[in-house]
């Protein structure tokens, strides 16, 4: 799938939550579409910032319309790494964005 990869806004604002924004224009929800052919995106996560090893991402979800809402269970200040890559209507997997990162309080 030739496109190019979704960026990732993070808004960890709210307690124990952190919206993922994922597209072509993640910072305006209203102007931010899907690109021609994606059907949506694979939204991966690794708690405890960007991992050492490809292996170590895990998928969260494969959201079809920005943003997605992860809720978390933290007792202490914990960072998550997240990235993102389109997915075609054919279900072919482009290439991953830039990781964003945050770290959530209690």
């Amino acid at each position: 799938m030739s496109v190019t990869p979704p960026a990732i806004e993070l808004d960890f604002s709210i307690r124990q939550q952190i919206t993922i924004h994922w597209g072509p224009n993640p910072q305006d929800e209203r102007h931010n579409g899907k690109p021609e052919g994606v059907m949506g995106c694979e939204i991966q996560v690794h708690r405890g910032g960007l991992p050492a090893t490809e292996s170590e991402w895990t998928v969260l979800e494969t959201d079809t319309e920005s943003p997605l809402t992860h809720i978390v269970q933290e007792n202490e200040p914990t960072t998550y790494a997240y990235r993102a890559r389109y997915v075609s209507k054919h279900l072919k997997l482009g290439p991953h964005g830039n990781p964003a990162v945050c770290t959530i309080s209690v």
